[in-house]
């Protein structure tokens, strides 16, 4: 078996499964090196309105770079519990329209967000003649301890259990800091996206290309729910989760790790830095 063909299909590869007994336990280190730059473009299989995926091969390269793949899972939309009373759904949940005014449309996601997993966001269309743009971020906050669901997202920025960016200004605490993504600057059918890594790190993504680390020590034990606000300009957001999937790189990953014995002896594989970078998080 070729191991550059089995993973051709990333980075959403549809049902494939992986047969670990095809991983010979001779695999050599330099196998996994042969693996890690394995890409094709490809077009998820459409599912209701939440899959219309056309994903370039470089989309979230340096996960990529990891071993992780992802699928789609239909089955995390936005929650139809709690919302702002200005929102519109599709009929999948999948997709929220702003129907009125500038505000009043904050929602969240229907489940938690799983180590790993991307909250992916496309740009849909925008409301002309309306200040502020779109606010995106995370809480540790269950919407259903919420008395009322507030008109705009502003009102977590003084929370400690809220980390929001909005305008290029990352959100927490009554505090803000600079950060390279500005949403102002989307345009329709941009995507944008964030994950928390098993660092308990928060990173945001731009059309797939990483945009660096947002948040570097989110507090452990906790789960951790998405929260979007479609407010002034931005108008209707469609949100796909994708899911992290076990795939034949990390498998090759986990027999290196098995027969290493200490990290020092990571930097004399013959493998790319992130892959050492993901060994020594292993240790």
């Amino acid at each position: 078996m070729d191991p550059t063909q089995q993973e051709q299909s990333f980075p959403f590869e549809s049902n494939m499964e992986v047969d670990s007994t095809e991983i010979s336990k001779t695999t050599a280190p330099d196998t996994c090196s042969q693996i890690y730059l394995a890409s094709s473009s490809v077009q998820e299989e459409q599912v209701g309105s939440c899959s219309k995926l056309y994903l370039r091969h470089d989309y979230y390269s340096n996960l990529k770079m990891l071993g992780f793949t992802y699928k789609q899972d239909p089955a995390v939309t936005i929650d139809k519990n709690y919302h702002g009373y200005n929102a519109s759904f599709s009929t999948d949940y999948c997709t929220v329209s702003r129907h009125n005014s500038y505000s009043n449309c904050v929602v969240f996601m229907s489940q938690p967000i799983e180590v790993n997993d991307i909250v992916q966001l496309e740009f849909l269309s925008e409301a002309q003649g309306w200040a502020g743009h779109m606010r995106f971020g995370i809480t540790t906050q269950a919407p259903r301890t919420l008395k009322t669901i507030p008109p705009n997202g502003m009102t977590f920025y003084a929370r400690e259990d809220y980390w929001i960016l909005s305008s290029g200004k990352l959100h927490n605490r009554n505090r803000e800091e600079d950060y390279v993504l500005n949403f102002e600057s989307l345009k329709v059918g941009d995507i944008v996206a964030l994950s928390i890594d098993n660092k308990n790190r928060m990173i945001f993504y731009k059309n797939g290309i990483y945009q660096g680390v947002a948040v570097s020590n989110l507090p452990k034990g906790f789960k951790y729910q998405a929260v979007i606000d479609v407010y002034g300009s931005a108008k209707s957001i469609k949100l796909t989760y994708l899911r992290h999937q076990s795939s034949l790189k990390e498998q090759c990953l986990m027999m290196v790790y098995k027969r290493l014995t200490r990290p020092e002896g990571i930097d004399q594989l013959p493998l790319p830095y992130l892959l050492k970078e993901r060994l020594r998080e292993m240790f």
